[in-house]
């Protein structure tokens, strides 16, 4: 069994997905990781994923890629967890008795914006502070077991030219989020999509992991945010290197949203 488990893959499942299940539970084998194959979904209007979820398909689909591997699990990102709760806990309910073991929660828009949207004609404080204000409510809301890729601001900031944030000036709402997570018993991913984008650093960076151990975070997990193949557990190793260098000693893996601490 492998050690590491790429805990952040979407397939043809999700609106910008282009493997299906069988292909992607391959590419893991060949990176030598376990994987959770967590698709986009949302019950909000706006967003892309919604409706794109064909549930049933996924799940037949799911059996025959998993076909008694233990180191595939299943689970979902569930954009915006903390809004319209009254119609998302029914279906997430139902859903988990099936077998769910993982739920993300992610912020991909403010409002009804995605966010690349919600930040055009703002300034660079006013978009991550409204970021990170909903991020705040999505932690203190929402229903998951995870935390996605904690300051996913940065990539459309930088793609619209207003670069990254300096974490000294945000490091008291850094800090204000960070605990929340903590008080949740939640996990915060290192998502190593933020390797290969931007500024070339992990969604959150090193600074934001070491504050999380410093505070008491236990929890971490690690996911590439893979879409294709080829990006099947890209950056886990980088993710490891990250972990320990910031005090972590155990990762965390879910079964059944159990966590499971696993030695790095």
């Amino acid at each position: 069994m492998s050690n590491l488990v790429d805990g952040h893959v979407h397939t043809h499942f999700s609106f910008d997905g282009v493997m299906n299940p069988i292909e992607a539970v391959q590419a893991a084998h060949r990176a030598g990781v376990g994987i959770a194959i967590t698709e986009h979904f949302s019950i909000l209007s706006h967003d892309v994923s919604y409706g794109v979820m064909r549930y049933d398909e996924w799940r037949a689909s799911l059996k025959q890629a998993i076909d008694g591997n233990s180191e595939v699990y299943v689970g979902l990102e569930v954009g915006e967890p903390h809004r319209n709760r009254a119609v998302l806990q029914p279906i997430l309910q139902q859903w988990q008795a099936d077998g769910l073991d993982v739920i993300i929660g992610s912020l991909h828009n403010i409002g009804e914006l995605k966010l690349r949207h919600y930040l055009r004609g703002k300034d660079a404080h006013t978009a991550y502070r409204d970021y990170f204000a909903e991020m705040l409510a999505m932690v203190r809301y929402g229903d998951m077991d995870v935390v996605g890729h904690l300051d996913l601001m940065r990539r459309y900031a930088w793609e619209e030219g207003l670069g990254d944030y300096i974490y000294e000036d945000w490091k008291d709402t850094i800090d204000t989020l960070l605990i929340a997570i903590i008080e949740k018993d939640l996990a915060l991913e290192i998502n190593t999509s933020g390797l290969y984008q931007g500024s070339k650093q992990a969604y959150p960076p090193l600074a934001v992991m070491r504050r999380f151990a410093e505070l008491g975070g236990k929890r971490i997990t690690f996911g590439s945010d893979a879409h294709t193949q080829a990006h099947v557990g890209r950056g886990l190793r980088e993710a490891v290197h990250i972990a320990k260098e910031a005090g972590f000693s155990h990762v965390c893996v879910f079964r059944s949203r159990q966590a499971e601490m696993w030695p790095l």
